[in-house]
C-alpha cells in the first residue's frame, strides 16, 4: 500500500502504552519532514506545523503498536488530523479489540493464528530442518521420522502463534537432539498445560522457557539486561554491546586473548536474535545488523525477570536497594528522583535519555554524586546542557569504576576537556560530543584501559594529541563529522590493536599518515566524504585483516595503490578508482572474491591492461558472461562502471 503513487503522504509512528499527544504530533511532524523537530516547541506550535503539513494533502497515517482506550485523546488528535484530502487514511495496529471500538474504525481485520501447515514449516525453518525433511528418503529414515512426530507434537502445542513457534524453534535448534525434545515436550510443555489458564499467560510461561535454556550464564544476564529499556526503544546493537561490555556481562572464550569481547558480545546478539528475544533489526548498506526492538512480550518477560534490578522512568518508588540500572526519561520530579536513586547503593547504569529534546540542567545530575553512587560503570547521558564551565564536570572524575562514559550535545564553553575525565583509569568506552571541543589534553594517554573512542561531530576539534597513540589497548577511534580535523598523528601505528577507524566526513583530510599500513589488526577503515583525500597509502596492501573500505563520495581520489589484490579478505569495497598510469590495475580485483554489496569502478579509460583483460561479472544467481573469466564476484549485488571509452572490450550479461 505504501509504495503505490495514491498517497501524496506517508507517516509512521510508533505510539506503545503511553498516548501522549505531543509525543504522537512530533513523531508525525518529524515523520513527515525526515529529521528531528525543534526541541522547544510547545503543544500549540507543534499542532500549527502538523496542520501545515497534511493540509489539502491526501496521506496514509499508520499508527502501531495502540494501547490507549480514552476516547476524548483520540478524538483530539482525530481533529487535528482532518485538514487532509479526501481519501487520506489511518491505519491502527493493536492487541485490543477495545482498541478498535475506541477508534471508530470503519473495518477491522483480526490477525489470525497460523494454521497446522504454516506453523510446521515456521517451526522447521527454525529449527533447521527446512532442508533434513524436504525429500521422501529423509521421511522414511527412522531418525528423521521420530524428528518429525516430536517435533509436530511440539508444534501443534504452541497454538500457531507465530513469535512463540519461533522462539522455541530457535531453542530447540541449538539442542538438536532426541532426547531432549522429547523431554522438552513431555515435561516443560506439559507443565505449562497441565493447569487451565489464558492463552496469554501460556504464551508467557512457554516464552519464560526460552529463557531457562539460554545456553550461558552471560546470556541470561545480556538479556535481563534489555529490561533497561522502555518498550519499543529502537536498540542500537554496537552501544548495546560496549554496555554489555561495561558491566562484565561479556566472557572471554577460554584462554584464547585474542577473542576480542566485542566480538564474543557480538556473538551474543545473534544468538539471542536467532532465537527471536530480537526483531524489527535494520541493517546498514553492507548488511550489517544496526539496531533493533524486542518484542512486547519478550520486553515483559525481561521486565519480569529483571524484577526491581532495572527502573525505568520516574518511579522513585521502584527504585530499592535490588536497583543495579535506571533509565531516566523526562525532566519531571527531578529533584525527588535525586533522592530516590539515594537508595540505590549499588547503582551500576545511569542511562539518560531525554524526551523528545527536553533539555536538562546539569547542576540537578551533578548532585547524583552526592547520591553515594560510586560504583557506576556506565554514565549515557543525551542532550545535556546548562554547563556553565568545564568545571561542572569535575565530578565525573571521582567515579573510579566507570567503564563507559557517553556525554553528548555538551555545551561547555571551555574548548577543553576536563582533567578529571584524564584521571578514570578502568574506562574502557569513551563518546563525547561538544561544538566547543578543540583539542584533547595532552594526558589523554593516562586511560590506559580506553578500548572505544568517539569524538564523532565535534566540528571544532583540530588536532589529536600524539599522546593518543599511547592507547595501546584501543580496538576502535571514531572520528565522523570533525569537519577541522586535520589528519592523525603520525605514530598512530602504536595503537596496533585498533580494529576500526572512521574518518568519515572530514573535509579537510587530505593525506593519511603512511603507518596507518602498520595497524595489521584493522578490520575497518571509513574514508567516506573525506573529499579533499588524494590518495591512500602506498603499502595499504599491509593491512591483510581489512574487511571493510568506504570511499564513497572521496572525490579527489585519484588512483588506489598497488597491491590491493593481497587483501583477500576484504567484504566491502564500494570504489576502485583506475589512475592515470598510475596505482593499481584492475587487475587488482581478481583475487577479491569475498566482495559484496556495491562496487563503483571508476575511469576505465584508464586501464592500460583491460584489452587483453576479460570479465566475468557474476553478482546474481543465474548470472553468466564471457569464457575464460578472471574477475569473478559471486556476492556482490550492484557494480557500477563509469568511464568507460571502449565498450566493445567488454561482454558483460
Amino acid at each position: 500500500m505504501t509504495n503505490d503513487g495514491q498517497f501524496q503522504m506517508k507517516f509512521w509512528v510508533c505510539v506503545s502504552e503511553e498516548f501522549d499527544l505531543k509525543i504522537i504530533i512530533q513523531k508525525i511532524i518529524e515523520s513527515a519532514i525526515g529529521k528531528k523537530t525543534e526541541s522547544f516547541l510547545q503543544l500549540d506550535s507543534l499542532q500549527c506545523e502538523l496542520r501545515k503539513q497534511i493540509d489539502g494533502k491526501k496521506y496514509l497515517l499508520v499508527m502501531d503498536d495502540v494501547w490507549n482506550e480514552k476516547k476524548e485523546e483520540w478524538l483530539h488528535l482525530k481533529r487535528l488530523l482532518m485538514g487532509g484530502a479526501k481519501g487520506s487514511r489511518i491505519l491502527i495496529t493493536t492487541s485490543s479489540e477495545q482498541v478498535a471500538k475506541t477508534f471508530d474504525s470503519t473495518f477491522v481485520h483480526l490477525l489470525q493464528i497460523l494454521d497446522a501447515s504454516n506453523s510446521w514449516l515456521l517451526f522447521q525453518k527454525m529449527t533447521g530442518l527446512e532442508g533434513r525433511l524436504d525429500s521422501q528418503e529423509a521421511e522414511h529414515d527412522q531418525k528423521n521420522s521420530n524428528f518429525i512426530k516430536i517435533g509436530m507434537e511440539i508444534v501443534s502445542m504452541l497454538n500457531g502463534v507465530p513469535l512463540v513457534i519461533r522462539n522455541i524453534g530457535g531453542l530447540l535448534k541449538d539442542n538438536k537432539s532426541e532426547r531432549f525434545w522429547l523431554s522438552f515436550k513431555d515435561k516443560e510443555l506439559y507443565q505449562v498445560f497441565r493447569q487451565e489458564q489464558d492463552a496469554l499467560k501460556e504464551m508467557q510461561l512457554i516464552l519464560e522457557l526460552s529463557y531457562k535454556y539460554l545456553p550461558s550464564f552471560n546470556l541470561n544476564q545480556c538479556f535481563r539486561y534489555c529490561a533497561l529499556f522502555p518498550k519499543d526503544y529502537k536498540i542500537q546493537k554496537d552501544e548495546l554491546i560496549l554496555l554489555w561490555r561495561a558491566q562484565g556481562f561479556i566472557q572471554p572464550n577460554g584462554n584464547n586473548d585474542d577473542n576480542y569481547l566485542v566480538d564474543i558480545g557480538d556473538d551474543y546478539f545473534m544468538q539471542l536474535l536467532s532465537r527471536s528475544f530480537f526483531q524489527e533489526f535494520e541493517k546498514d548498506a553492507s548488511g550489517e545488523i544496526m539496531s533493533c526492538k524486542m518484542h512486547d512480550l519478550m520486553h515483559d518477560l525481561a521486565c519480569s525477570i529483571a524484577n526491581n534490578e532495572c527502573v525505568r522512568g520516574l518511579k522513585g518508588n521502584d527504585i530499592d536497594k535490588r536497583t543495579r540500572h535506571f533509565f531516566l526519561e523526562g525532566r519531571s520530579h527531578e529533584n525527588q528522583l535525586m533522592g530516590d536513586l539515594s537508595k540505590a547503593k549499588y547503582l551500576r547504569t545511569f542511562f539518560r535519555q531525554d524526551h523528545y529534546g527536553v533539555y536538562s540542567q546539569w547542576e540537578n545530575f551533578r548532585e547524583i554524586i552526592f547520591c553515594n553512587i560510586f560504583r557506576l560503570r556506565a554514565w549515557h547521558s543525551q542532550l545535556i546542557g546548562g554547563i556553565e564551565d568545564v568545571e561542572s564536570l569535575e565530578f565525573i572524575g571521582k567515579l573510579k569504576h566507570l567503564r563507559y562514559l557517553r556525554i553528548k550535545n555538551c555545551t561547555v564553553i571551555s574548548t577543553d576537556l576536563p582533567d578529571c575525565i584524564m584521571k578514570l583509569y578502568n574506562l574502557e568506552t569513551f563518546i563525547f560530543q561538544s561544538q566547543e571541543l578543540k583539542s584533547l589534553p595532552n594526558n589523554v594517554g593516562n586511560l590506559i584501559n580506553l578500548k572505544h573512542l568517539d569524538l564523532s561531530y565535534n566540528f571544532n576539534l583540530r588536532f589529536l594529541p600524539d599522546s593518543i597513540t599511547e592507547l595501546c589497548k584501543l580496538e576502535a577511534l571514531i572520528l565522523k563529522s570533525c569537519r577541522n580535523l586535520k589528519g592523525l598523528p603520525k605514530e598512530i601505528k602504536n595503537c596496533n590493536n585498533l580494529r576500526r577507524l572512521d574518518l568519515s566526513n572530514n573535509w579537510n583530510i587530505e593525506f593519511i599518515p603512511d603507518s596507518i599500513t602498520q595497524l595489521i589488526n584493522l578490520e575497518t577503515l571509513i574514508l567516506s566524504y573525506c573529499r579533499k583525500l588524494k590518495e591512500l597509502p602506498e603499502d595499504t596492501k599491509n593491512l591483510v585483516k581489512l574487511k571493510h573500505l568506504d570511499l564513497l563520495g572521496c572525490l579527489a581520489l585519484t588512483h588506489m595503490p598497488e597491491g590491493l589484490g593481497k587483501l583477500t579478505n576484504l567484504q566491502t569495497m564500494n570504489r576502485f578508482v583506475l589512475g592515470n598510469k598510475k596505482g593499481g590495475e584492475l587487475k587488482e580485483l581478481d583475487r577479491l572474491t569475498k566482495l559484496r554489496g556495491t562496487l563503483t569502478i571508476e575511469h576505465l579509460e584508464f586501464g592500460t591492461s583491460i584489452v587483453d583483460h576479460k570479465m566475468k561479472v557474476s553478482w546474481c544467481k543465474g548470472t553468466t558472461s564471457t569464457k575464460s573469466p578472471t574477475i569473478i564476484f559471486p556476492y556482490l549485488s550492484c557494480l557500477r562502471i563509469y568511464d568507460i571509452s571502449a565498450i566493445s572490450l567488454f561482454k558483460l550479461l
